[in-house]
């Protein structure tokens, strides 16, 4: 049990509940060293400091769990999802390797999101995201780089969905719920 416990220490992320960064990190690299295909995201949580100044820090980390759950919820027994710290989570999903299929993906997780009421004056939360499909001979650290190129672009890209080609240069996806519900 012990054992156990501790296991589940190294490996999670305690506030949101879902793989720390070394763990999901670990399992994503043994998934590209196996060429298991899929598709790598990374999520940002856009202006969380502004609601972390406006609301307070429990509300922030309401806005992070709430995040961590609909990653949870949206991910199959295979896929990977992780809290890299702060505001930014990243996943891999496997076995999505086209952009139908990661168009799927993304408007389940976008409906998920805009549905989070969390925050006073049911203030919508926004978030960029940057994808990048799966090649042979890539590692975490390239597919990292290339998908967080894809969320500043997401950024710069305000209120535009645009989806990923299979080359996973330049991918991005934005969506942004600007409307109060």
């Amino acid at each position: 049990l012990r054992e156990r416990q501790l296991m589940y220490l190294s490996q999670t992320d305690l506030m949101t509940d879902i793989c720390n960064r070394g763990y999901g990190e670990k399992i994503i690299s043994e998934y590209l060293e196996k060429n298991i295909q899929g598709m790598f995201f990374l999520l940002d949580v856009d202006n969380f400091k502004r609601i972390n100044d406006r609301y307070g820090h429990d509300a922030g980390d309401k806005v992070l769990i709430a995040i961590a759950d609909v990653l949870k919820l949206n991910k199959r027994s295979n896929d990977i999802v992780m809290r890299l710290g702060g505001d930014e989570f990243a996943a891999y999903f496997v076995g999505i390797d086209t952009k139908e299929k990661a168009d799927k993906v993304f408007k389940r997780l976008f409906k998920s999101i805009n549905a989070i009421d969390v925050l006073p004056e049911k203030e919508s939360i926004k978030v960029s995201v940057g994808t990048f499909f799966y090649r042979d001979d890539v590692d975490f650290d390239y597919i990292y780089k290339e998908a967080d190129k894809g969320v500043y672009l997401s950024k710069k890209e305000k209120d535009k969905l645009k989806l990923p080609t299979l080359s996973g240069l330049g991918n991005i996806f934005r969506k942004a719920f600007g409307k109060k519900r």
